[in-house]
């Protein structure tokens, strides 16, 4: 097998690996919209760096919901893959970022 065929097999595993991300521990989940029974979520990233705090929105979609236990109490978590990011500033206002979501969900999704 060659280097280029390596390199090739590596970013193919890698494409197909969908990393879970958890609504309220990796990103803040400010919209929930079901389509054709489907779960999508508008998440925001905030990047906070000394007196500046940007927004990172993304749109995940809800793969499962799952938890664990901790001292005989059960903490339910909802796991999501990202299935795309929105075009946006990241201080645009909530009325533009709702926007930009539902179009992107009429675009992809609907």
């Amino acid at each position: 097998m060659t280097i280029a065929s390596y390199i090739r097999k590596t970013i193919n595993m890698l494409e197909a690996s969908n990393i879970e991300y958890v609504a309220g521990r990796d990103f803040d989940k400010e919209e929930e919209t079901v389509v054709n029974g489907t779960t999508y979520a508008l998440g925001n990233t905030r990047h906070e760096d000394s007196n500046v705090s940007k927004n990172d929105f993304s749109i995940y979609k809800k793969v499962r919901d799952g938890g664990f236990e901790y001292k005989d109490k059960f903490y339910p978590q909802e796991f999501y893959v990202e299935v795309g990011t929105l075009d946006v500033s990241p201080y645009a206002k909530r009325d533009e970022v709702l926007q930009a979501y539902n179009k992107w969900l009429k675009t992809n999704k609907g």
